[in-house]
């Protein structure tokens, strides 16, 4: 019996540490955006504007904890740093299409804006 509840802790331990890779990846993702967009809706004042776009950005980072989460990709044991940089690519694009989805659903529409 103790063996059990010092594997089971071993087991918490490794998820808790997947959930916070995950979540530390997908902060880190967010901030690193290259293109710099700008999202309006003309319908809405632009009070509004910074509510929904949090609303929208909250609602991106849990979908993509839940596909990381669901697709185990927040382990990067024995994965090399290349494999681990698509990984990281591919939680962006993921990242950004919810972040769109959610916008383009919420009425916005993308204005790219030159650097």
């Amino acid at each position: 019996m103790g063996i059990n509840t010092i594997s089971d802790q071993v087991s918490d331990k490794r998820k808790l540490a997947i959930r916070i890779i995950s979540f530390s990846l997908v902060l880190i993702l967010v901030s690193c955006s290259s293109k710099h967009a700008e999202w309006q809706n003309h319908r809405k004042s632009i009070d509004f504007w910074n509510e929904d776009i949090l609303k929208c950005k909250n609602f991106s980072e849990t979908q993509l904890i839940r596909q990381l989460d669901l697709e185990n990709d927040a382990n990067f044991n024995n994965k090399t740093d290349l494999q681990i940089q698509f990984k990281k690519y591919d939680a962006l694009k993921k990242f950004n299409s919810y972040y769109a989805n959610c916008m383009t659903d919420a009425g916005y529409y993308k204005i790219l804006k030159n650097n």
